[in-house]
């Protein structure tokens, strides 16, 4: 399922009451629309646009209830952030429940050539650990955030293999696991 709109509108991975939801500055660039939000502009904004998105996932979660066994989300992140390059090509992001997410770094793919860290560039402290939080934790689902660096994935091409990297990589990664989650 995808967000509606950029992150910069508005970040659906983060709660309604993090700064980092609605941004006035993103890197160099200033984010007009988000500046001086009222609040109720930014409670009219809340219910635009992130309880369709979380009403949406949550039903959908209820729905596939009796199928589902783990819940990802994959974003992108760009290699420079605040004029710094970030090392990292592509991170394991985990919250409380790191099961999933170290299972992966347990399992990287023999000759996946990318710089892969655990909670890199970005961790649940930061407040992107929303999404899982809200449900996959309820729900006993393994849960992961996959962080890809844009570069990597800029073109059709690229991100079609870097689908084809992932899934194989989480099978592999999900295999250890029983229906319920249990290693």
């Amino acid at each position: 399922m995808l967000g509606a709109v950029l992150r910069l509108v508005y970040d659906c991975n983060r709660p309604p009451e993090s700064p980092g939801t609605m941004v006035t500055r993103s890197e160099i660039y200033e984010m007009p629309g988000n500046r001086d939000l009222s609040p109720t502009a930014r409670l009219e904004r809340i219910d635009a646009v992130c309880r369709p998105f979380q009403e949406t996932l949550a039903g959908l979660v209820k729905a596939g209830a009796s199928i589902l066994s783990m819940l990802g989300t994959v974003h992108g992140f760009e290699p420079v952030f605040h004029g710094q390059p970030r090392d990292v090509e592509s991170g394991i992001v985990h919250g409380k429940d790191e099961r999933l997410a170290r299972a992966m770094i347990g399992a990287i793919p023999e000759g996946l050539s990318f710089e892969t860290h655990l909670n890199d560039p970005h961790c649940a402290a930061d407040g992107v650990a929303c999404t899982p939080y809200r449900h996959d934790m309820k729900n006993g689902l393994l849960n992961v955030m996959i962080e890809i660096r844009n570069d990597l994935i800029r073109t059709r091409k690229r991100q079609s293999d870097m689908t084809a990297c992932l899934v194989a990589w989480i099978r592999q990664a999900r295999a250890g696991f029983g229906k319920d989650g249990i290693a």
